[in-house]
């Protein structure tokens, strides 16, 4: 962390707050110190900071820079949360307490989303239904759906997709250069944890490589085969398991996390007579290797409030 930017940070909480001590009731007493003076912060004290919500935009972006060159301090793979196709705003309506759930129970140290974090309807290549929002309210309420998800996992990794880039895309086709669009994280407003990459490629504590990508073929043991390494992938709602594949050298694996949608939601109507059914569940990777993490529905289509 550069000294300018912790110095200015001290400034204006000096300016806003009476005294570290109330600067205390929104961030631990060992960060609230470090903020305070100005120096010495730690990753700790940076995501005590962003989970506050306190950066103005100014310091976001500047401490997002900061984030990108100290990236491979900070991050821990040893417990890797793998969240599945959101599609919000049409997300089940039990996902945010299930992965409240899942993380309290495997306290994950990294996280990454498989894409389409939201659906963006309203701009498919498909037919809009006309009893949906437009693109700006749907934008807007997919907002409002994934600010939940910002307080719990203020920083993550995020694939990108088709739905997720569907402003790009619409705009590549219609002839506008994607220097005139905003970036994910402003459209989205997300914190500046979040980070968007074509594909990530990420090494385990056992030294074993692994390729987190939105979807490349239905079939994950050919992925894993074609790729010669770990993979881990989303977009095919209708399917979710592990898949172990091996060779002369290495015993490797794919994992196909489901998705977290609200089946019955208008946005899906085209998926109602379809025979394959959509699967709700995420998965986790502990010390290098692959669990699964389905999110089991009673009838009537809630969660059953039980964490594998």
């Amino acid at each position: 962390m550069t000294p300018a930017i912790m110095r200015a940070v001290a400034r204006r909480l000096h300016e806003e707050y009476d005294s570290c001590l109330e600067l205390r009731q929104e961030v631990g007493r060992a960060a609230a110190e470090r903020l305070w003076r100005g120096r010495d912060w730690t990753p700790s004290t940076y995501l005590e900071f962003l989970r506050a919500d306190l950066a103005t935009r100014d310091e976001a972006r500047e401490l997002d820079r900061w984030a990108l060159r100290a990236a491979p301090r900070l991050e821990d793979n040893r417990r890797i949360l793998c969240i599945s196709d959101l599609h919000a705003p049409w997300v089940h309506p039990d996902t945010l307490a299930f992965l409240r759930a899942v993380a309290a129970k495997y306290k994950p140290t990294r996280v990454v989303l498989l894409g389409d974090e939201v659906d963006a309807h309203a701009m498919s290549f498909h037919d809009h239904d006309p009893d949906l929002h437009s693109p700006g309210d749907e934008l807007e309420l997919a907002i409002d759906a994934l600010a939940p998800l910002y307080k719990l996992f203020p920083k993550a990794d995020v694939c990108e997709s088709n739905h997720g880039s569907l402003a790009y895309r619409r705009a590549k086709a219609n002839g506008i250069s994607r220097k005139y669009i905003r970036d994910y994280e402003d459209v989205l407003k997300a914190p500046v944890g979040w980070r968007w990459h074509p594909e990530l490629r990420v090494e385990l504590p056992g030294g074993e490589e692994v390729l987190f990508h939105h979807g490349i073929s239905a079939n994950v043991a050919n992925v894993v085969r074609q790729r010669g390494m770990c993979v881990v992938q989303g977009h095919y709602h209708t399917s979710f398991g592990i898949a172990y594949t091996g060779n002369p050298n290495h015993l490797l694996w794919g994992l196909q996390v489901g998705c977290s949608i609200d089946p019955p939601a208008l946005a899906f109507e085209y998926d109602k007579l379809q025979v394959g059914r959509p699967i709700l569940g995420h998965g986790i990777i502990l010390d290098g290797l692959p669990h699964l993490l389905p999110m089991v529905l009673k009838r009537g289509g809630r969660w059953n409030q039980q964490v594998p």
